[in-house]
């Protein structure tokens, strides 16, 4: 529940932010509806109002008095002093209501004493520094109360309490909406130049006046995305902690943090380095971490801000014992939280064996400045088909990870272990076998934390045929990324060219595909037609080879819209995103651009 004196800071969190979605900024008002009895006075199973956050660090206080002066909002704000509210996020109970955001426990005898009351899916902001869900007891020392009632007090005090962090994050982001805008970005026009985003995104400008190649976003559909895998998270019972190397766009992470996400994954140190920097308060790096001057870096950010969360992977001893030699030389004051990976023969990183595994937990609880935190793996290793022989590997690939789980209950020192998963091909799977594990068994309790990424944009490739939803199995998401690209030529029958390339398109997981024409005349009127038949069949550094069959109505001049397969491959191309109202409206504009950073 939002307390009565600190509703209007909720609302404020999304009230007039221009790069907040409008339905998110709806979902905080009815959020607070939904957390505020009918008298005006709390719920009578409301938990006890979380503390206040300790101050924001000196950085990120800064960076958020910069970039409101960015956008026209008087520095020192009365928000920043008031003490942050509502971790669960405008998405963080899906929509239709308590019931459907509600996912209530049902514990048996063996999970231990159930919790009080139905337990709701965490959302982006925990009360990061007071009350950490990943907080660590006492090496060495058993666990006093009830792990069950403690994770059931700490998760309420996560949906009540939003980390002053993501006040950061949207810093970050509203600074770079401030800045001007030149040459230096393809996707900038000439007549963008000297102006910044929030400028260029208030004067709408249409898709048509746009340069070729360009990708674009469609924000109706990432919303879509957004919203559809938050419910079916939430009515699985899962975290989530989306893949960020699929975009690495600051502003689509916010965006999946204010829709219930618990973190954001990375795959390495850099991408690490630009999740910490632009204020990202709970970061999970999918993979071992091991360079001394990176672990020291690391150490440094942790007991510079308490605020702040970090787990990662290891494998081996020899892993555990170089990053305890440099956490050790760095002098860290935090241990940090590791997660014992599970892998596949031939597949990746990753314990081969359940003994191998063992072992390596041993070595983590014998390093002083490591924490065993939980298991974690990546099903998409196992399988090279979506066939029933791969989703039996799968299976096969997660009940592993179970089984080590069950092992290390008693080992761990965390009282919230995670137990994680998730591709975006068999996320279904994880919430099939490794979801049954949610809850508490033995000493700890168990969040289970899923990593797909490729949801927020989809695609119209790799993921249309892969994702679950194709196998009559989980949620149908829309692909919200295009290149739209012109043709330049059309020298003999049946072949035309067009000016994108493998500069512009991702090639990786199959070719794009045709989809949509446009042709302005002379009037500046704008036509438009499907197109059937015809197929992207090669391409070169910058031009895209396409069949055209007989009868079509491709003109040199015409603009096609491109679907592309493979997010990961396609954000990478492009630093500097324009963000659509809608790709398949009759005239489409520019609402905002999304900067990425690989």
């Amino acid at each position: 529940m939002v307390p009565a004196h600190q509703q209007q800071r909720h609302r404020d969190l999304g009230k007039d932010r221009p790069g907040v979605p409008v339905h998110l900024r709806q979902r905080l008002d009815a959020d607070i509806r939904q957390r505020v009895a009918p008298s005006g006075e709390p719920a009578p199973d409301q938990m006890p109002e979380p503390p206040a956050q300790p101050p924001h660090p000196v950085r990120g206080r800064d960076l958020l008095e910069e970039g409101r002066a960015g956008l026209g909002e008087p520095a020192g704000a009365e928000r920043l002093t008031e003490p942050a509210v509502d971790g669960l996020g405008p998405l963080g109970d899906p929509p239709g209501g308590a019931d459907e955001g509600e996912v209530t426990q049902e514990v048996g005898v063996e999970r231990g004493e159930a919790p009080p009351g139905p337990v709701l899916l965490p959302g982006p902001g925990a009360s990061w520094a007071a009350a950490s869900s990943t907080t660590t007891p006492p090496r060495h020392c058993p666990l006093t109360a009830s792990p069950t009632r403690y994770v059931a007090n700490q998760r309420q005090t996560e949906q009540e309490a939003m980390s002053t962090h993501i006040d950061q994050l949207e810093a970050v982001i509203a600074r770079d909406r401030s800045k001007v805008l030149d040459w230096s970005d393809k996707a900038v026009q000439p007549a963008w130049y000297g102006r910044s985003i929030a400028e260029v995104a208030k004067a709408r400008p249409k898709l048509d006046e746009l340069s070729t190649p360009m990708m674009t976003l469609d924000r109706r559909a990432i919303d879509e995305n957004l919203l559809t895998m938050s419910r079916w998270c939430a009515q699985a019972g899962l975290s989530q902690a989306p893949h960020g190397k699929t975009t690495m766009a600051p502003a689509l992470w916010r965006d999946q943090l204010l829709a219930g996400c618990w973190a954001i994954t990375v795959a390495n140190e850099p991408q690490l380095r630009v999740a910490r920097g632009a204020g990202v308060p709970r970061v999970i790096v999918a993979n071992l971490f091991l360079r001394p001057g990176g672990l020291a870096w690391l150490a440094g950010e942790l007991a510079a801000d308490p605020g702040f969360e970090f787990m990662c992977w290891v494998d081996s001893a020899e892993a555990v014992q170089l990053m305890d030699a440099a956490l050790s030389a760095a002098g860290a004051q935090q241990r940090v939280h590791v997660l014992v990976e599970v892998g596949n023969s031939h597949a990746r990183t990753g314990v081969r064996s359940l003994d191998g595994a063992l072992r390596v937990a041993d070595a983590v609880v014998s390093a002083p400045t490591l924490a065993l935190a939980g298991v974690a793996g990546f099903e998409g290793s196992v399988a090279h088909e979506i066939d029933a022989k791969a989703i039996a590997d799968v299976d096969g690939f997660l009940t592993r990870m179970v089984e080590l789980h069950r092992r290390l209950l008693d080992r761990y020192e965390v009282r919230d272990a995670v137990l994680s998963a998730g591709g975006s091909a068999f996320f279904d799977r994880v919430a099939a076998i490794l979801g049954p594990e949610d809850g508490t068994r033995g000493p700890v309790h168990t969040r289970i934390v899923l990593r797909s990424g490729a949801y927020i944009v989809h695609d119209d490739g790799y993921y249309r045929t892969a994702t679950p939803h194709a196998r009559g199995s989980g949620p149908a998401f829309r692909s919200a990324m295009h290149v739209w690209a012109r043709v330049i030529s059309m020298p003999e029958p049946g072949i035309a060219y067009l000016d994108a390339g493998k500069r512009d398109l991702p090639f990786d997981q199959g070719l794009p595909e045709l989809q949509v024409m446009r042709r302005t005349g002379p009037d500046c009127a704008t036509t438009t037609h499907p197109l059937v038949g015809h197929e992207l069949f090669d391409t070169s550094d910058q031009h895209a080879h396409v069949r055209v069959p007989a009868g079509s109505p491709l003109r040199v001049g015409d603009v096609v819209r491109l679907g592309l397969s493979h997010p990961c491959t396609a954000f990478d191309k492009w630093s500097l995103i324009p963000v659509l109202d809608d790709a398949s409206a009759e005239t489409p504009v520019v609402i905002d651009l999304v900067r990425t950073y690989f």
